[in-house]
Order: structure tokens, then C-alpha cells, then sequence
């Protein structure tokens, strides 16, 4: 599919309104421009890569895809690994197309877990998190999931669901597929952007990856999977540097700031980032921790008042309010508590950043939402930007709280000596410096998912067969699990906080393990978790 209308109009159109929204934060963005004549450009068998700093404003990119797609009849899906962030963008959505007719915004509607705006992706515009797309993808789309399972264990009632509906809705669509870096490590999320990639151009749609940061390795292996392809795909890279905007990378290049990477004791950790907070001078601050449970104790050894905190064990109404409340310009909250929820796309700016460590991908991310704004400064260049770790969680084990020990034990090797580094624009050697082995690519799965395209006539089938292979997720490590607490407030969690937490409920059993889960989940099965839910900190 190539795009018809003329993307310099619709640039155009959207630059004015982000002109005479913000006309104090607005800025020309000369590599859009080029991006858009680039994309015009592209032939049939063509896909593209666009990277371009966190700030930048990429969402104008996936705006005038969407504009174009709905112009010309046809549909349009942009997808994020994040369901903050999908709820995030679709108010910048849906306030764009008000803005160009009265209830216009209707055309945009949201589909992942437990939204259902868009049934079968059908809107229009569409924004959803990946693992809603992976699914429709291949035919299966969350409504139809549970009663295509049970038509396989039962002979009478049949139903392989609407698996032809779902293909149309996905491949009818120009899809946008952003922030994919946090789709970078692991096999079978790397797996699942070639099958897309693949079906993609069988089909004729067009498909486009964009992120603020992918290391040479992760475009380069994709390259060398998909020009393998009969016919092959070609894959062009639009990547921001100096000269594309020079104005931006210096204002970003100017953000001093030193970073004091610090390791910690288990025992005094709270304090030692309590003390980091106390001694230093902001206007606001952000305290991002790996899990939850550090983050909600932090929360409640802070003395503050003007805190807040947002993780991933909220309720969908209270995330989302939380997430409006520290966008807003009148947030009266000072310090942000918060996990990996915040690194995609998140729209918030602080001056202080006191982060645990994480891979390069997700520091940059991080630090994305630190001096965000143009012309923002630390009051003292010193103290306003910290990355710490705990020692006995990172000596010699295999995984560090949620990562990769030996990937974070490199990342902090660089950072020792490195501690002038900018993250918000010269980050490209800190990204290749750590992520030097290929990622490898899992060819049984690229194989399993094109035989459910071969196969028509069984593909439902085939499709939930390999998604309980996968594990219950086609693009990421662990499923996720809707869980019921014990005074009744639903949420969303992942297997191993579900098996240490749930409780037999009649009729309802724990599961044995992640398949038998995965297989109830399927039936419709909402499981007990011990616990309540506390409407200030969320479920401990």
C-alpha cells in the first residue's frame, strides 16, 4: 500500500495545530519533514525504521499515517508495548481530530485488555498494545479467543471464531508499530516483527517500526532475516542525526548534568535514595524502582505529601487518572514514584531523575522524561541525575530483579567510567557498546505463524495451539493474568505474582502451572489473589 495523499498538506495541517495548541512549547521539526518526503518515497517493497530522540515528537508521524488512512478510506492501527501509553496517545488522538470537526474524534477507538472501544480493531483509527494486534493478527482476536478454545474440546458447538474478519482489520490497515524497543530482547518478540513483517508484504499493506533508540544490532538482524524472504523485503532505515536538526541536538546536548552512579545495600537502600531526594534541589522529581513492591515501600517511608505513585498493579480508572494528573502543568505532586511503566512515551518532564539501573534501552527511556522540555536545566548539574544498584542482587546471578544480570552488569561497567554521558542524544555508542551479541531469531515460530496463513481452513485452531506453545503471549515473556482481590477489584497480573498470591476459590483452583492458567484464562476463569486493594498504593 502506498500512501496516496500528499503528506507535505497533512504535515501541514498538523504542524498549525500543535502550533496554535502550544505556541509557547512549539518548535519546528525539520526531520519529520524529511521523514514524511521519505515515506512518500517508498516503493511497494519497501518498510521502514524510523528513530528519532525521546521529545522529538514522532506521535505527528503516526497522526499524518492515520490522517492519510482515513482520507483515502482506508484504516489505520498504531500499536504500543505499554497500556499507559496507549491511553496516553489516544487523548493526543482524539483532541487532534476534534480539533479538525466536531465529534471526529469518534473515528479514534482503543482496544487492549480491559478497553473495548474497538472491537476486531475496527475503528478507523485504531491505537491497541501489541499483544492485541498479535493476536488479531493471526486470527484471533480477544473477542473470539475463549469460545474458538472451547469449540476444540467440543464436537458439537463449533466455532472458529471470526478469523477472516480479523485478517481484513489487520491487513486492510497501514499499521504504525511504536516504541518497539521494548521489544528488542527476546527471541520471540523479534520472531513475531519479522512474521509481521513477512505478512505484511505478501498482503501489500504498509508497515512502519519507529522508537527513540535501536541499537545497530536489532535493525541489522531483522535485515538479514527479511531480505531473505521470497521475494525479499527491503528495509530502510530514517534515522535523526546532527545535521537533520541541528538546533535540536545542540539545545539537547547543552542538558548538563552529571551522572552519580551509586551501589547500594540492600538493608539501607530506602534511605540512601531517600537521602539523594532530601539533598537535592528540584522542581520535580522522578523515583523510578524495577518491581512494585520497592516502589510502594518507598512511597510509604516518604514523609511527603506531594507524592504520587503509578505502577502496573493499579486499576485501568486509577492508572489513567494518575497518568492525567502528572501530565497536567497544575500537577500539584512533586515527586513521581514509579516503575518500568514510565519509560514509553509517558509525556511528563522533571529536573531530578534517581533511577535503579536498567539496560541502555530502558535508561534512555528513563532519562526521556527528565529535562524533557526545551531550555529546561538542573538547578545543580551534580545532583540532579542518579542511577543506582543494589551489589548482592547483581554478583554473579543470572537476573537482575527483572533484567538480564550480565546485560546490567555491562551497563553499569560503561556508566563507571562514562558519567559525563548524555541520554538524551549521544547515546548511540553507550546502545552498540552493550548490545553486541545478534539477536537471534526463532525460525520454527516464523514457520508455525506463516502456516496458519497456508492453512486457512484450520487457522483458529492453529493460532491457539500456538499461543499456548508461546505461553500465552506472542511478543513477550509472560502472560498476563486478570485477577479478582478479596474485596472484589479486578486487575491485571503476571504469572508469577498470580502463583504466589492466589488462593482457592470454589469453584475456581490455582492453576498448576503457566499452561493450566493459560488454559483456564481461556475458558473465561478470573482467579482469587490474597490481598486487598488500597486505593492510594494499589494492590501489595
Amino acid at each position: 500500500m502506498v500512501f496516496k495523499h500528499s503528506f507535505k498538506v497533512l504535515y501541514e495541517t498538523i504542524d498549525k495545530y500543535f502550533k496554535e495548541k502550544h505556541p509557547s512549547k512549539y518548535r519546528s521539526r525539520p526531520f519529520l519533514r524529511y521523514a514524511i518526503d521519505e515515506l512518500e518515497r517508498l516503493e511497494p517493497d519497501e518498510r521502514v525504521f524510523i528513530t528519532a530522540p525521546t521529545g522529538y515528537g514522532k506521535t505527528a508521524l503516526s497522526m499524518i499515517v492515520s490522517l492519510d488512512s482515513l482520507i483515502n478510506g482506508y484504516k489505520s492501527i498504531v500499536s504500543y508495548p505499554l497500556k499507559a501509553l496507549v491511553e496516553d496517545q489516544a487523548i493526543k488522538f482524539k483532541e487532534f481530530y476534534k480539533s479538525l470537526m466536531p465529534n471526529l474524534e469518534e473515528v479514534v477507538g482503543i482496544r487492549m485488555m480491559g478497553v473495548r472501544e474497538s472491537p476486531y480493531l475496527i475503528h478507523p483509527v485504531t491505537l491497541s498494545t501489541i499483544d492485541t494486534l498479535s493476536l488479531t493478527a493471526i486470527g484471533i482476536s480477544p473477542e473470539d479467543i475463549s469460545k474458538v478454545f472451547e469449540s476444540i474440546h467440543d464436537s458439537i458447538h463449533k466455532s472458529l471464531g471470526h478469523y477472516l474478519f480479523s485478517w481484513a482489520s489487520v491487513w486492510l490497515s497501514t499499521i504504525v508499530l511504536d516504541e518497539v524497543h521494548l521489544l528488542y530482547d527476546t527471541s520471540k518478540s523479534l520472531s513475531f516483527l519479522a512474521a509481521m513483517l513477512w505478512i505484511s508484504s505478501q498482503v501489500g499493506n504498509q508497515l512502519i517500526f519507529m522508537s527513540a533508540t535501536m541499537p545497530n544490532n536489532f535493525i541489522q538482524s531483522i535485515k538479514d532475516v527479511v531480505e531473505g524472504f521470497t521475494p525479499p523485503i527491503k528495509v530502510r532505515e530514517l534515522s535523526m542525526k546532527k545535521d537533520d536538526d541541528p538546533v535540536f541536538y545542540e539545545e539537547r546536548l547543552n542538558k548538563r548534568y552529571k551522572i552519580n552512579l551509586k551501589p547500594l545495600k540492600s538493608e539501607t537502600k530506602f534511605e540512601e535514595v531517600k537521602s539523594f531526594l532530601t539533598s537535592s534541589s528540584f522542581r520535580k522529581a522522578l523515583v523510578i524502582f524495577n518491581t512494585v513492591e520497592d516502589a510502594v515501600k518507598f512511597y510509604q517511608l516518604l514523609p511527603s505529601t506531594e507524592k504520587i505513585i503509578i505502577h502496573s498493579r493499579l486499576t485501568e480508572e486509577d492508572k489513567r487518572k494518575r497518568v492525567a494528573e502528572v501530565r497536567s502543568d497544575e500537577s500539584p505532586y512533586k515527586v513521581i514514584i514509579t516503575t518500568q511503566v514510565v519509560e514509553a512515551g509517558l509525556d511528563i518532564s522533571t529536573d531530578l531523575i534517581i533511577t535503579e539501573v536498567a539496560p541502555p534501552n530502558s535508561l534512555v527511556q528513563r532519562f526521556g522524561r527528565f529535562l524533557r522540555r526545551e531550555g529546561e536545566k538542573c538547578s545543580d548539574y551534580e545532583r540532579c541525575a542518579y542511577i543506582w544498584y543494589e551489589e548482592n542482587e547483581l554478583d554473579g546471578k543470572e537476573r537482575y530483579k527483572v533484567y538480564d544480570a550480565g546485560l546490567v552488569r555491562e551497563t553499569v561497567n560503561y556508566l563507571s567510567e562514562n558519567q559525563d554521558l548524555n541520554l538524551h542524544i549521544d547515546y548511540e555508542d553507550f546502545l552498540n557498546s552493550i548490545y553486541t551479541e545478534v539477536p537471534q531469531f526463532n525460525r520454527a515460530l516464523l514457520s508455525k505463524i506463516m502456516k496458519i496463513w497456508f492453512n486457512p481452513s484450520r487457522a483458529s485452531e492453529s493460532a491457539i495451539k500456538l499461543l499456548l506453545d508461546m505461553e500465552g503471549s506472542l511478543v513477550r515473556e509472560g502472560a498476563l493474568f486478570t485477577v479478582v482481590t478479596e474485596d472484589g477489584v479486578e486487575l491485571v497480573v503476571d504469572y508469577n505474582f498470580l502463583s504466589r498470591r492466589c488462593v482457592n476459590k470454589e469453584p475456581v483452583e490455582c492453576p498448576k502451572n503457566v499452561r493450566d492458567a493459560l488454559i483456564k484464562s481461556l475458558k473465561g476463569v478470573k482467579f482469587t489473589v490474597r490481598g486487598t486493594y488500597d486505593k492510594e498504593v494499589g494492590l501489595l
